[in-house]
C-alpha cells in the first residue's frame, strides 16, 4: 500500500490515506486514518468506507493482508484474489498501530501499492 500523508487541511499531519482493495474486486478506495490508530480502528474505517458489502459481517471479523499490488490504469485492472497475489506481505496485527503496519510506504515505490486487502465479506 502506497501510505500517503496528504496536504489536506481537513486532516492532522498524522493522517494516512490509504489504498485498500477487497478480496475478489479489482477496485481499489481510499481510507482516511489518523497514524496512531491500531488496525482494528482501520478495520471500523474500512466497514465504514464499505458500508453496502460489509453490512452482515462485524468489523472485527475482518481479516487484513499488506499486499503490494502493482499500480494499474484502470482499463487494464482484474479482480484480486489473495490467493494469486505473489508479495503476501503479512496478515495485520489489530493491536499493531497503523504507521507501524505500513512504516516504510508513504511514497510510491516501483509502481507497486501495498493495499490493506480484506479476506472477509
Amino acid at each position: 500500500m502506497t501510505a500517503n500523508n496528504t496536504a489536506d487541511n481537513n486532516k492532522t499531519d498524522n493522517s494516512l490515506t490509504l489504498l485498500c482493495v477487497v478480496d475478489g474486486d479489482s477496485m481499489p478506495f481510499s481510507v482516511d486514518i489518523d497514524a496512531s490508530k491500531t488496525v482494528d480502528h482501520l478495520k471500523d474505517a474500512i466497514k465504514l468506507k464499505k458500508i453496502n458489502d460489509f453490512n452482515d459481517v462485524d468489523a472485527d471479523v475482518l481479516t487484513l493482508w499488506r499486499v503490494s499490488i502493482p499500480a494499474l490504469p484502470k482499463k487494464d485492472r482484474e479482480d484480486i484474489s489473495l490467493a494469486n497475489v505473489p508479495s503476501k506481505e503479512e496478515k495485520l496485527d489489530e493491536t499493531d498501530d497503523v504507521s507501524d503496519a505500513f512504516k516504510g510506504n508513504t511514497t510510491q515505490e516501483n509502481n507497486s501499492h501495498h493495499h490493506p486487502t480484506t479476506t472477509s465479506r
